[in-house]
């Protein structure tokens, strides 16, 4: 060590300044504990690097060098350094490394025998001490640094549906060897790791049924594509070892699956003696790993139900758990208690309260519980619960100063001597106060005329603070049937996915003819109970019981609510609603309803059920008498977490959905996530705006064949809040995975957009009665009464129907024309209550706009058209128009005002063409010319935006056209046309405008990028305002638009140009003007961006192995285009031929296996982006040993 303390000032000014890190390269971590952080933060700043990473690059390169330099080329392996040297503590700094360098630090490793991430860690500490030896020689004090904040891991996470291949777009740092997977699916799933080649490297985990668990990856940095197998939505997150289950020094571990435990040091001094318990009947298997990240031992390795100890190897690091049922470890001779079972929450006005059984001790009395608690939409991070601890004969415990309406996730655990046992499961629950109001009593209706007089009784207790809510359906402001109609998604999957009843982020839907079960647990109940629930069947199917696929809810007596996946295969035509049916079996003709057009929700993702909804359109409306429809929920701060649901369909009581009936069922449940909690069980992606997480007691919920079905609240009234969406298909209402619904409310503008808002509501009322106005007589309305306590719960609606009765409907407005002294005026006779028709209709006229009327004498008579006559040519009137019947005279129509006499305006007057100094007018000949032959047309002029006009002098023609000359080039000119006749002269025509002279912008302007130039093609102008096109002028901007430099290519009046000089990867705007001897155009604008292919590849380095070889480079210059895939390329034949494989765009190293031992072998890349693929990098040829 003389020799380096004499050279290390040579050292630190050549390897410092050889340090610096590449744009784009492979990424290393390694950790180190938190009381030798600041020493390497001190000597980092000492020696001028950019801190920790920057340190244990510059030493690897100094021990590199120092190597070389003695020339100690072979292995030293007997040093034992991969024992020795940890590279995982808890603070994690990452270096990159690319090409020539990736080699050196393999090289170095390899020498060692110990992995990159420890070779980092040698580096950084010879560098340290190197940096001490200079301050103490140089008489420098080392004051070192306060520890700083811990930086965050960043996850590479990749996630997906099914059985797919998905590659990485980046490489994999090698220290990345903890996998977190998770599957949501009943059949298989298997993760292996393929290199660039698509060779088979490690299979990371081939299980059946759901998966949550943690596994080891034991060479991350080769991994270049995932390929799955899978049959529900799977993720696969790499994370380094330093994130692993923390274990040992008084931690125990447990689970149902597999984890990756981190001991806090190496196993020294035969001090790994642990003690396991298994409880499943499959395969236990503990694997060790050293320092080195490779695996030593198998010290357990155990089929079925087992408990015992076993001695971990001296140097064990790390170790991987295989399990297929429940585990617990622990250090030392004893083992923690069992594990408690679902604790029983109950819910209270800012509580929870917490009750649970003792477990098994597991050999040592039980010493306390923990019960731990955080917001569910919180991350799982220790320091987002809040931890109670309860003594160890406590069974209960109440949590208090909680938030109503937000879901908690609440866990127990028992302790003994030996340490804590495995958390119960985890029960969502959310505070909500219990003190509901009874419902209202005698509720009665009067009617009026046009309105109804509403009375009742307060509610029996719980009457404190009560308001009451009242809640009516007005059809009068129902949407109709939209024009366009979505019959059918031909884009979709569904149809494909539907057949896979195991698919687990499946759609609760089953193919018709094949019934599947639907509602799980729950209790039979009558349709009575439940009127807006309808069921959704095959229309060419003719038993209800085969026929039924769906469910859906009734909005409005014309409207049904379903799932998107129920219909988006489907036409209108293919399916029928049936109403008002409890049992299957039961369904006639007469309860089918046809469907008249099916909607589906613009923005549903059949790929993620996302948006899962549809409104069918019926072609008929349902009567009162066979269902009752309920409204939805459309403002987005409700329901909240906890509040409590109901869910119906028909179906089965089995959540292996084998056993199923035709009875109509409901499951009570609650509300699992409010408005912004992202939390729904397991389900990944979950979004509370447009999703929502329901759930009840374990067993119960909805299954295949409820897909559309109502979930319901009693908010005011009773509510549609959620559409049946998905679940966790062949385990029904599963508690890990919760039924999922679409939430009503985070689409309530699309359906309002369809079906109008008929609900109306008064809240806040504090009277026991309450009158209602502007209702239609004659028409049957049914009222829904509520009340609400001063906590905002509200009791279940009382109903009540009347039917108001009075005097005909006000008329629509008439339609009048006038004639030569005459007016004829039409009208749609309105709405009369049955029993009392119209018996004649009263007309008024007014001759001072309406100040004043006079009734006319028209005689009795029920006839819509009249015309009257002796008026005054061009005298303007006014008419109204008033029913009569029994009741007495209804409301008058508003009036429509008849010029007697004079013609109407023209109609689509428009400037047909501009020149040099003119314009050209067209218009339409009026509909009515007031009894008078049309004579003339009168035209003005104006220049100032229709301020002031002036008459233009055109001569007497009765033509529908005219030419305007005169005009100023390059000045807007605005006209207006009116018809004349013998009577008089119409009103105006609306005004139309043209620009004489001045050319209109060019059309079509497109831009086609190039290196370093654009392209640009456009169609000529279509008015040249009267001069020829003499040039177009082209400017470019890069930025946005704020200064403009001119683009000089002559005078031209091609249309087209080549914009040359541009910088490649730079946004610019261009724009095209048209030049005339008038004038120039407005500019017409587009956007592009220059752009070439990719450089080749370079400062590359490639390393052989046993049956392999890998190939390391520096991202090159993408171009001036994103690079969207790499190339790597194979020879084996001296370059002839070459197979070429896909590696993600950040790749930057690739390692390819399954090579012959002992031949050579020729590699190289070539990078590509949008434009197209690069050259090739120059070929490194290695043997393969």
């Amino acid at each position: 060590m003389g020799a380096l303390v004499a050279g290390v000032g040579l050292f630190l000014a050549v390897f410092v300044g050889l340090a610096a890190s590449p744009a784009s390269a492979g990424a290393v971590g390694s950790g180190y504990d938190e009381v030798d952080v600041p020493d390497l933060l001190w000597a980092a700043d000492h020696l001028d690097l950019a801190g920790p990473a920057e340190l244990q690059r510059t030493g690897v390169a100094v021990i590199n060098f120092i190597l070389n330099l003695t020339g100690r080329t072979d292995a030293e392996c007997d040093l034992g350094y991969g024992a020795l040297i940890d590279p995982y503590g808890s603070r994690r700094y990452e270096s990159v490394w690319a090409g020539e360098e990736l080699a050196m630090l393999d090289w170095v490793a390899d020498h060692y025998c110990i992995s990159r991430e420890q070779a980092q860690v040698f580096g950084a500490a010879l560098l340290s001490f190197f940096a001490g030896l200079d301050a103490g020689s140089r008489g420098i004090e080392v004051v070192r640094p306060d520890l700083p904040v811990a930086t965050e891991v960043a996850p590479v996470a990749v996630s997906g549906t099914g059985t797919q291949t998905v590659t990485l777009t980046t490489g994999l740092p090698a220290d990345y060897q903890v996998v977190a997977l998770t599957h949501a699916g009943t059949g298989s799933f298997r993760v292996a790791g393929l290199d660039v080649a698509g060779n088979e490297l490690e299979v990371l985990v081939a299980r059946d049924g759901t998966f949550h668990g943690r596994v080891v990856a034991e060479g991350p940095e080769s991994i270049a594509t995932l390929a799955v197998t899978a049959d529900g939505d799977w993720t696969a997150t790499f994370l380094p070892v330093t994130a692993a289950t923390p274990f040992g020094t008084g931690r125990t571990a447990g689970g149902m699956q597999d984890d990756v435990l981190l001991l806090p040091t190496a196993v020294s001094a035969d001090a790994g003696l642990v003690t396991a318990r298994y409880d499943g009947g499959a395969n236990f298997i503990v694997w060790e790993f050293g320092p080195d990240g490779r695996p030593n031992a198998l010290p357990i390795n155990q089929i079925g139900a087992w408990s015992g100890q076993a001695d971990l190897s001296d140097g064990t690091r790390f170790l991987e758990v295989a399990a297929t049922g429940e585990w617990v470890m622990a250090e030392g001779a004893s083992l923690p208690p069992r594990r408690v079972g679902v604790p029983g929450v109950t819910r209270g006005d800012g509580r929870l309260d917490v009750a649970w059984a003792a477990p098994a001790d597991g050999g040592s009395p039980l010493t306390s519980f923990d019960v731990w608690i955080k917001v569910a939409a919180a991350d799982d991070l220790i320091q987002n619960w809040t931890k109670v601890e309860a003594a160890a004969g406590a069974t209960t415990h109440t949590l208090t100063e909680l938030v109503n309406g937000t879901t908690y996730h609440v866990v127990v655990r028992a302790r003994n001597a030996a340490g804590a046992g495995p958390w119960s499961e985890a029960v969502a629950m959310a505070p909500l106060s219990a003190s509901a109001p009874d419902a209202v009593g005698s509720l009665a209706a009067s009617a009026g005329d046009r309105q109804a007089q509403l009375s009742w009784v307060a509610p029996a207790s719980g009457s404190d603070g009560v308001t009451y809510r009242v809640t009516w359906y007005d059809e009068d402001l129902a949407g109709s049937e939209p024009s366009a109609a979505t019959q059918s998604r031909p884009d979709s999957t569904r149809a494909e996915r539907r057949e896979r009843s195991n698919d687990q982020r499946s759609v609760q839907v089953a193919p018709p003819l094949r019934r599947l079960p639907m509602i799980v647990g729950g209790d039979t109940v009558s349709i009575a109970d439940h009127p807006h629930t309808v069921a959704v069947l095959v229309a060419s199917v003719s038993s209800g019981f085969n026929a039924q696929y769906c469910g859906g809810t009734l909005v409005t007596p014309r409207w049904v609510v379903t799932a998107a996946h129920c219909v988006d295969d489907k036409a209108a035509a293919e399916i029928d609603v049936a109403v008002g049916i409890t049992n299957l079996d039961a369904v006639t003709a007469a309860d089918r309803h046809a469907v008249a057009s099916i909607h589906i929700h613009p923005d549903y993702d059949s790929e993620l059920v996302l948006h899962d909804l549809a409104l069918l359109y019926l072609a008929a409306p349902v009567t009162a008498a066979d269902a009752d429809p309920i409204p939805w929920q459309s403002a987005a701060t409700a329901p909240v977490s906890g509040t409590p649901i109901s869910v119906a369909g028909w179906g089965s009581t089995d959540a292996a959905g084998e056993v199923f009936g035709a009875e109509l069922r409901s499951s009570a449940g609650s509300v699992l996530a409010g408005p912004g909690e992202d939390v729904c069980g397991n389900w990944q992606e979950f979004q509370s705006a447009h999703e929502l997480c329901v759930g009840g007691e374990a067993g119960v919920g909805a299954c295949l064949g409820d897909s559309g079905g109502p979930v319901v609240a009693e908010l005011g009234t009773t509510r549609l809040v959620g559409v049946v969406s998905y679940g966790l298909t062949g385990n029904c209402a599963d508690t890990l995975f919760p039924n999922v619904a679409t939430r009503v409310s985070g689409h309530a503008d699309w359906i309002e957009d369809l079906v109008g808002t008929p609900w109306r509501e008064v809240a806040g009322l504090t009277d026991l009665a309450h009158t209602v106005t502007g209702l239609v007589n004659g028409r049957t309305y049914t009222f829904r009464v509520s009340a609400t306590n001063a906590y905002g719960v509200t009791s279940g609606s009382t109903v009540v129907s009347v039917t108001p009765v009075g005097p005909p409907e006000q008329p629509a407005v008439p339609t009048g024309v006038g004639g030569f002294g005459s007016a004829t005026l039409t009208w749609t006779a309105p709405f009369a209550a049955d029993g009392h028709s119209i018996t004649d209709y009263v007309i008024e006229y007014s001759v001072d706009d309406g100040g004043t009327w006079v009734v006319l004498d028209d005689g009795v008579s029920t006839d819509t058209t009249v015309t009257l006559h002796g008026f005054d040519n061009g005298r303007t009137m006014g008419y109204r128009v008033a029913a009569v019947n029994d009741l007495g005279t209804g409301t008058p129509s508003e009036p429509v005002y008849v010029l007697i006499g004079t013609p109407d305006a023209p109609t689509d007057v428009a400037v047909a063409s501009v020149g040099d100094g003119q314009a050209s007018l067209a218009w339409t000949a009026p509909a009515a010319d007031g009894g008078s032959a049309i004579t003339d047309y009168a035209v003005d002029l104006s220049t100032d935006g229709g301020v002031t006009w002036v008459r233009v002098d055109d001569g007497v023609a009765a033509t529908t056209g005219a030419t305007v000359t005169g005009l100023a080039n390059g000045t807007t000119a605005t006209f207006r046309v009116a018809t004349v006749t013998a009577v008089g002269t119409s009103p105006w025509s609306t005004t139309t405008s043209g620009v004489p002279g001045r050319p209109s912008a060019v059309t079509d302007l497109v831009a086609t990028s190039g290196n370093a130039e654009a392209t640009l093609a456009w169609t000529a102008t279509v008015a040249d305002g009267g001069s020829p096109v003499t040039d177009h002028l082209v400017e470019h901007s890069s930025d946005a638009g704020d200064t403009w430099t001119r683009f000089e290519d002559g005078v031209d009046a091609a249309t087209g140009a080549t914009v040359t000089g541009l910088v490649n990867g730079t946004a610019y705007r261009l724009r095209v003007a048209v030049v005339t001897a008038l004038g120039t155009s407005e500019w017409a604008e587009v956007e592009v961006m220059p752009a070439t292919v990719p450089d080749a590849p370079a400062s590359l380095s490639i390393m052989a192995g046993e049956g392999r070889l890998t190939l390391s480079w520096q991202t090159p210059s993408n171009g001036g285009s994103a690079i969207t895939i790499v190339h790597v390329e194979l020879t084996g034949d001296g370059g002839t031929t070459w197979r070429s494989f896909e590696a993600g765009a950040g790749t930057t190293s690739a390692t390819i296996t399954g090579l012959v031992s002992g031949q050579e072998y020729g590699m190289r890349v070539r990078v590509a982006n949008a434009v197209g693929t690069g050259e090739a990098s120059a070929a490194l040829s290695a043997v393969v040993t």
